[in-house]
């Protein structure tokens, strides 16, 4: 389809694309070199149909339009996206076996336990399949590999179930469960990409996607509007990447003098980083915020050993 027939919503995508690579002209995100933001022509509506036909299902309409209206693969998060001829390929896995059947429902879902996953990657649990007929069933039928993150880790797309059309991450490996990332379409998580490479920030700690999108404002909101513990602890964690990310660091002036500074200050001198203002930054707007949790951000996992 030329460009005077593109949707609206087609036509942003591409302009965004365009702020992308000139917003990153060396490549230097992680994966860009491999597409350097550049998408194939988009594919006919012959071809997404034969697709369709020779593998018995109908893809979630947001990626269908975005392969009929902007490109049949090419540029997008990590080292792109598969088009047509690529996603008929991918269904086999990096070892040659066709693991991906994609005609059945899904049997993963989001925030599975460790103990749901292990259960269902077992081996034992994986002889045999649910019609009686052997064979090895495997944990990501009902998922179509839509781009690669490296290595077998992989972008997917669930076709069928409630999650039907949400972007999923996963591991053809089995290292870990899958993690689904939180918006509920293709189209916003793919647009949400360009405006992160064009806003500057970046992915080499946790990955693309992995957090809670929005700026510190919006973050602050869903902080205050969540009930769930889990929840509040998940968004204050983000808000301290974002931070970092964008560097909205304020004076030492701002910060009050209350044990949460002085607490973030003994851990940063403890581990002999320099500053800490970052963590503060973030920390300092968050009631309630207590040891326990600064010890988590800082010493658990998400600033542990790193420069900041």
């Amino acid at each position: 389809m030329g460009k005077t027939g593109q949707p609206p919503w087609a036509k942003r995508i591409l302009k965004l694309l365009e702020q992308a690579k000139a917003k990153d002209p060396d490549f230097e995100r992680f994966g860009a070199y491999s597409h350097q933001y550049r998408l194939a022509a988009p594919a006919s509506e012959e071809q997404i149909m034969k697709f369709e036909e020779q593998q018995g299902i109908r893809l979630p309409e947001e990626y269908r339009d975005f392969l009929l209206h902007v490109g049949n693969g090419g540029a997008g998060p990590y080292y792109g996206l598969y088009g047509i001829r690529d996603l008929g390929d991918g269904l086999h896995d990096s070892h040659g076996a066709r693991i991906y059947r994609v005609q059945e429902e899904p049997v993963i879902y989001p925030k599975m336990s460790d103990e749901e996953w292990n259960r269902m990657t077992a081996p034992e649990s994986r002889q045999g399949d649910s019609m009686g007929k052997g064979g090895e069933v495997h944990p990501y039928v009902g998922v179509l590999p839509i781009g690669s993150q490296g290595c077998t880790l992989m972008t997917g797309l669930m076709l069928a179930g409630p999650y039907r059309g949400q972007v999923v991450y996963y591991d053809e490996d089995y290292c870990g469960p899958p993690f689904f990332v939180r918006e509920k379409g293709f189209l916003s998580w793919y647009e949400r990409w360009l405006r992160e490479v064009i806003a500057g920030y970046s992915d080499e700690e946790t990955g693309f996607g992995m957090n809670i999108d929005g700026n510190p404002t919006q973050l602050m909101e869903l902080y205050e509007q969540a009930q769930d513990p889990e929840d509040k602890m998940e968004i204050m964690i983000d808000h301290v990447v974002l931070c970092r990310y964008c560097a909205e660091i304020l004076s030492d002036k701002r910060f009050p003098d209350n044990p949460v500074r002085r607490r973030c200050d003994r851990k940063v001198a403890a581990g002999g980083k320099p500053g800490g203002l970052v963590v503060r930054e973030a920390l300092q707007n968050f009631p309630a915020v207590t040891a326990d949790i600064v010890d988590y951000a800082i010493v658990d996992g998400l600033f542990a050993g790193r420069e900041y």
